[in-house]
């Protein structure tokens, strides 16, 4: 499979509608993933690579990054994204897929495994933060 530059200009055509369209998932991880944020990489979102569009695409790592809504639960949509996701690992893009509500309520865990699949990545990926429950979630007391 070819880079971007080879993309056919009806996946260019797609590439440019999406990007006007953003989801909300999309806008919280553009703006945690730009001007270098994370591990000092530089991501293009909505990339044309062959006949795909991927939602961020690292072409220095050969990283993508797929944020899946409700639609992918269909069971039909799941089978195209496991094609998909095999043909661009067979041209050795690493892909990674997050649920949208994990980037806008995980959003540390989402970036932590993002930097842990880089390979100019020191950082751990970030255990599951607890659920806070009972008295916890009251605020902290300070004594005066």
């Amino acid at each position: 499979m070819r880079e971007s530059r080879r993309a056919s200009g009806a996946v260019w055509a797609a590439s440019r509608s999406l990007r006007r369209r953003e989801t909300t998932a999309e806008r919280v991880l553009c703006q945690a993933l730009r001007r270098r944020r994370l591990s000092d990489l530089i991501f293009r979102r909505q990339h044309a690579v062959g006949s795909f569009v991927l939602d961020f695409y690292c072409p220095a790592e050969r990283l993508a990054i797929e944020l899946d809504g409700g639609v992918h639960d269909d069971p039909s949509q799941r089978r195209r994204d496991e094609q998909r996701t095999s043909a661009l690992e067979a041209a050795g893009i690493t892909v990674l897929r997050f649920r949208n509500d994990a980037v806008t309520g995980r959003l540390a865990q989402v970036l932590s495994t993002i930097a842990a699949a880089s390979s100019k990545s020191n950082i751990a990926p970030q255990p599951p933060l607890p659920v806070p429950t009972g008295d916890q979630r009251q605020p902290p007391h300070f004594d005066s």
